[in-house]
Parts: structure tokens; sequence; C-alpha cells
């Protein structure tokens, strides 16, 4: 029920309106106007919270997440690239293995003398 259709009621059934009605209906309405707008207020604070909020969450993932692709599109892609270097590492050891096996067979070689090792091919001092 609206407070229109109650003072019309009210007036019906009582009479022309006294003066003590009419200003218990203005103290109720002032009260009634004072609620809404402290209400209004309050409403306005929490809205006005909320946007902070939204505000720094969307700043912080905006300097967050510069990149706008998907979380698995963004790992997949790292771990691409850490494959990518892990295999290439794994190259360079394999070279590095090559060529120390390759320069150990050459020093092998010079170290034998008409095919007795090294530590036979010197002369061995008599006294």
């Amino acid at each position: 029920i609206e407070i229109d259709e109650f003072v019309m009621g009210c007036m019906r059934h009582m009479g022309k309106a006294k003066t003590v009605d009419i200003e218990t209906l203005i103290q109720q309405t002032r009260r009634m106007i004072r609620r809404s707008t402290d209400q209004s207020r309050r409403i306005e604070q929490r809205l006005a919270s909320v946007e902070s909020t939204m505000t720094l969450i969307r700043d912080h993932f905006k300097h967050e997440v510069t990149d706008r692709r998907p979380m698995e599109h963004r790992l997949k892609t790292t771990l691409i690239q850490d494959r990518e270097q892990l295999e290439q590492t794994i190259r360079e050891i394999h070279s590095s293995i090559q060529s120390h096996v390759s320069e150990s067979r050459e020093a092998a070689k010079t170290r034998t003398a008409g095919g007795l090792p090294w530590c036979f091919s010197e002369p061995v001092l008599q006294c």
C-alpha cells in the first residue's frame, strides 16, 4: 500500500484531516525521505568502493598480464622454448664430448712408438 492510498483511506473514514494528522504525515514523510537519502548515500559509497576495487584489479591485471593469450598457450610456448634450449645444450655437450674423445685418441696415437705403448718407447737406462 502506498502512502497516498493510506492517507486517502484515513481521510474518508475520519472526515477532513486535522492539523495534527497533517503534521504527523509531514514528519513521517520527512523521516522516510531522510532514510531514503541515507540509504542512497550508503549505496553510492558501496558502489564507489566496488568501482575502486575493480579499478585496482583491472590495473593489476593490466600490469601483471601484458600478454593476452590464454595461460595454456603461454605455458606451451615457454615449454617449447625450454625444450629447444635443452636440446641445444645437449648438442653442445655431445659435441664437446666427441671433441674430447678425438683429442684423447690423437694423444694416445702420439704416445705410441713402433706399436709399443709410450711407457715402453723410451730407452731404459741401465746402470
